[in-house]
């Protein structure tokens, strides 16, 4: 992602040069006569190139200066952000050194086409008035306009896709309820013998609905790491083709209950039979990569436990579940009864959390008094998993936004220079009976054409750049044709309105103005 958003960046960086590039060529004519007059009082086309080129390298400087202050301004929003702790080395001379070979570099790479290209005007053709042909040639101005709004529609389809996935994430049926759940962190501290304790008195309160302890949750937590072991079919001998490695939870009776999970085969812990002692439920995935044929209800897996090999006799299939992110396919998991004290999660039944906090800590400071009651409610600790991509979709919503606001400056300025060079042809027109909305659209329409063959070339550049970040992904939302319809028009809304600005202007100006000189 790194290098990613540098390259991004780099972009950018590079949209704000095209933009320089097409308002230096834009208004060339302006400096036309400077040229000639230079050339004709003996100044080399070197001399002008240099001359050129310097503008244009003070002026990235002077904007690198100005950014400076900008970057100091929102690092505290950028390290909110992106949850790091970032700082600009002004106390390092190479920071500095680093600012201005950028400067330049940027300058440079701004300054040469237009510097090449105003300096290569003929001082006879442009001291008569005569604009040199290259002056008429759009081609490379308008080529410029379309990769900078290319680039802008696949950041725009970047951001829509980050926030498709991370919403398909966050609303995808997990195999459980994460809703009012509040898990108790290090129940350990409960030791020795209170574990059960705590729980029993607990779910005594009127808003508690069900409580569970076991060593893991479905939801990666902080100090939580999450065991294995390596089993077998029983009856099987083990070999290489026929051992297994699934995740071992420890849990009690009431663990599906708590969490509202869908035992599909079979059925879950119960008090009613002490063999459960002996038993496990495996996951659809662990099932699967048994390859246990026919119904595998009463067939057992085994293990090598405490020196010994250990068999457990398979009683129920619970639906698969997501345990970790959907970064990760659904991994083979066997749940057994069995004591533990890594959590304590109760199901509540109201919509004031307080309360049950409240209540459940009284509970554990009478039992442990001292040590420290720590909590966390299911739901967070789900949306927690997916904090980094939450922080992506911003990020590229920041980077387009950007992006095509820089873009639109260009465009923006581009049609200013484009309505006053055509101001006798717009004001011709209208003492020809044009009207308004036509001269807008005539204005417009050039433009328009470039925004649409940028959505033509931006297409297939973000249909690739989805493929590839969403194949990181098992589970993944659809990213249909809709998604890249809307990012072209959305570029192109936007484009339209910064361009009907000047449009509308010059098309309403009075033509008597722009003509009592003819």
């Amino acid at each position: 992602y790194v290098y990613l958003f540098s390259t991004i960046a780099a972009f950018i960086l590079l949209i704000a040069c095209i933009n320089f590039m097409n308002l230096s060529t834009a208004r060339s004519a302006n400096r036309a006569r400077e040229v000639g007059v230079r050339k004709v009082m003996g100044s080399l086309r070197s001399h002008l190139v240099r001359q050129f080129l310097t503008e244009s390298t003070l002026v990235t400087l002077a904007a690198f200066i100005f950014a400076l202050g900008l970057a100091s301004l929102f690092l505290p929003f950028f390290n909110t952000l992106s949850g790091k702790q970032l700082q600009l080395p002004f106390g390092d001379p190479a920071f500095y050194v680093a600012l201005v070979g950028a400067g330049v570099v940027v300058g440079l790479l701004a300054g040469l086409y237009p510097s090449f290209y105003l300096s290569a005007f003929r001082p006879a053709s442009v001291l008569k008035g005569n604009p040199s042909p290259g002056m008429r040639r759009g081609f490379i101005r308008s080529a410029l306009v379309v990769f900078q709004f290319a680039i802008s529609i696949v950041l725009i389809v970047a951001a829509i896709t980050v926030h498709r996935q991370l919403t398909y994430m966050q609303s995808k049926n997990l195999g459980y309820e994460k809703e009012q759940v509040m898990i108790v962190h290090d129940a350990y501290a409960l030791r020795p013998n209170k574990v059960q304790t705590f729980k029993n008195e607990a779910s005594r309160i009127g808003l508690i609905e069900s409580s569970s302890i076991s060593s893991y949750v479905p939801v990666q937590v902080q100090n939580a790491g999450r065991g294995d072991r390596t089993f077998w079919k029983a009856g099987d001998e083990p070999t290489a083709e026929n051992l297994l490695n699934i995740q071992l939870w420890s849990v009690d009776h009431d663990y599906f209950k708590t969490f509202r999970m869908n035992i599909k085969t079979g059925r879950g812990f119960s008090e009613e039979f002490p063999s459960d002692s002996s038993a496990v439920v495996l996951n659809e995935a662990a099932v699967s990569r048994f390859g246990l044929s026919g119904d595998p209800i009463g067939q057992s897996i085994s293990a090598k436990w405490g020196g010994e090999t250990r068999s457990w006799t398979i009683i129920g299939v619970v639906e698969n579940f997501h345990f970790a992110t959907m970064r990760e396919s659904i991994a083979p998991l066997g749940i057994f009864l069995g004591d533990s004290d890594g959590f304590v999660s109760f199901r509540f039944r109201t919509d004031n959390p307080q309360e049950v906090i409240q209540d459940v800590e009284k509970v554990w400071k009478s039992l442990a008094p001292g040590q420290p009651f720590q909590y966390s409610f299911l739901d967070e600790d789900f949306g927690k998993m997916y904090r980094s991509e939450e922080r992506l979709g911003k990020i590229f919503t920041a980077f387009a936004t950007l992006a095509i606001a820089i873009a639109c400056l260009g465009l923006f300025a581009l049609t200013a220079f484009t309505a006053e060079q055509r101001a006798k042809e717009i004001g011709i027109r209208k003492v020809s009976g044009a009207t308004i909305n036509s001269i807008v659209f005539l204005l417009s329409r050039d433009f328009g054409k470039l925004i649409f063959i940028a959505f033509l070339i931006s297409g297939p550049l973000a249909w690739y750049g989805v493929k590839w970040w969403l194949e990181t992904y098992p589970y993944k939302a659809t990213i249909g044709v809709a998604v890249y319809l809307l990012a072209g028009a959305l570029a192109f809304i936007i484009a339209m309105f910064t361009i009907s600005f000047h449009s509308i202007k010059a098309a309403s100006a009075n033509p008597v103005t722009v003509l009592r000189n003819e």
